[in-house]
């Protein structure tokens, strides 16, 4: 019986490897073309690991987090360049200072931004915060919202939701303003010459 059988066995044994040669390679491309096709239905980048309704989660604990980042910034807020003014600059300042504090490890995840809207002669600074919960969503923050961690409707940390029409992104200057708010930095604590002379590094 076993002779009977045994000669069929090499060509099975090629007959399964020729199968596998051809399915495995298959089944990797059905695989690729069917995740990306259900990445790029997704209103927003996700990846497997989060679901829609994970990454709106994200988004909401973020948002509840920057509110209290603001609520805790008015504490100190103040003129920190001495103008006599209390404005964007001293509420973008105040709020950096704050997201470093309390949130140490993640300090490069907050930015300046100033948006310099030249045909409206309007100018603006505020401060963009990479979502600590859900690393490819960037939120624009206005500082000077009125909000708290407490309240149901935090939409006011967006700085769309502010200033009638006037913020364009078009004219948004990120890594310059991260260079001049240090540079300026530097000039109100009589720091300018020292940081010059040791590169200039926004960080």
């Amino acid at each position: 019986m076993a002779n009977k059988y045994g000669k069929h066995v090499p060509y099975l044994l090629g007959v399964l490897k020729m199968w596998l040669v051809i399915m495995v390679p298959l089944f990797v491309v059905v695989w690729y073309v069917s995740l990306c096709a259900g990445c790029s239905s997704a209103p927003y980048p996700t990846t497997p690991a989060y679901s829609r309704s994970e990454a709106a989660e994200c988004r909401e604990a973020n948002e509840k987090l920057i509110a209290w980042i603001i609520s805790e910034s008015r504490e100190s807020l103040r003129d920190v360049n001495k103008d006599g003014k209390v404005n964007c600059v001293d509420y973008s300042v105040v709020f950096k200072e704050t997201w470093d504090r309390l949130l140490w490890a993640r300090k490069e995840r907050c930015d300046f931004v100033v948006n310099d809207n030249v045909p409206d002669k309007w100018c603006h600074m505020f401060v963009t915060v990479k979502n600590v919960y859900w690393p490819w969503d960037t939120v624009k923050v206005e500082p000077q919202a009125n909000v708290n961690p407490y309240m149901k409707d935090k939409s006011a940390i967006y700085i769309d939701n502010h200033w009638d029409g006037k913020y364009k992104p078009v004219y948004d200057k990120t890594s310059f303003a991260q260079y001049k708010w240090v540079l300026d930095k530097c000039e109100w604590e009589g720091k300018r010459e020292y940081y010059m002379q040791n590169g200039g590094t926004t960080r």
